[in-house]
């Protein structure tokens, strides 16, 4: 608690009578403590360059699921059992490409698109 006497009897009046202090005034010591009784009352952790690995923490923890040996994705299994077979999303695209070619609408044939137009 040296510190913050030491911050009211070093600090000029400033506006509203309160006591102005930079730390540039206090010894390192006594900053060290201001820091520490500021992270006590407001609660944050203590600044520090090194890496927390907090954001490796967040991600869900994988490790029943890479040693039961049953990680693949279900839609992998299906396809390699049944190759033909698609999805909906896949369905309602193949059937609005060929909708599309049917109007004279689709891809045009390789070599033919607005770039060799211009050209000729």
């Amino acid at each position: 608690m040296a510190a913050w006497l030491r911050v009211a009897a070093l600090g000029r009046p400033g506006p509203a009578g309160f006591a102005r202090c930079t730390l540039a005034t206090l010894s390192d010591g006594e900053v060290r403590e201001l820091r520490e009784a500021g992270r006590r009352i407001f609660g944050n952790l203590p600044l520090s360059p090194d890496r927390t690995g907090n954001k490796v923490l967040r991600k869900k923890w994988l490790g029943p699921i890479v040693t039961s040996g049953d990680h693949k994705p279900f839609h992998d299994v299906i396809r390699r059992a049944f190759p033909t077979l698609g999805t909906e999303e896949q369905d309602h695209r193949r059937q609005k490409l060929s909708y599309l070619r049917r109007r004279g609408k689709g891809p045009p044939m390789k070599g033919a698109g607005k770039r060799s137009a211009k050209k000729k």
